[in-house]
């Protein structure tokens, strides 16, 4: 995966959500950032041993994540809650229905971000 050119922010937003949400809970605090590079494509995971997303909140960023699917539409800008939303703009600019943006809460509890796309064949 080291010679594989990754957008630029797309993991630094993922790491610094982990710290400031999976460190909310007592210690020990994990975060894992797992990249896999395979004959197609590649992606990152971002996951972490926190709380995870609230229910609703996830419920609701996947919802909005599946209008802008749908819709090719940008949203409104806010302050919070952008850095998700950010990544998944920037990794459909450039690789469209071939991105990788999965949000999901773990079954042992905390979250986890995956992102992805194709390979640059040059």
């Amino acid at each position: 995966l080291l010679t594989q050119t990754v957008p630029k922010l797309v993991v630094q937003p993922l790491v610094e959500n982990s710290l400031k949400f999976g460190t909310s809970q007592a210690p020990p605090w994990r975060i894992d950032v797992i990249g896999v590079l395979t004959d197609t494509g590649w992606h990152i995971e971002v996951r972490d041993n926190g709380g995870g997303f609230a229910p609703d909140k996830l419920a609701r960023l996947q919802a909005r994540l599946a209008s802008l699917e749908k819709d090719s539409s940008l949203p409104t800008l806010e302050l919070n809650g952008m850095g998700l939303l950010n990544i998944y703009l920037r990794l459909n600019l450039i690789y469209g229905g071939h991105k990788i943006f999965e949000i999901r809460n773990l079954p042992e509890g905390g979250a986890s971000v995956r992102v992805g796309g194709l390979l640059n064949k040059e």
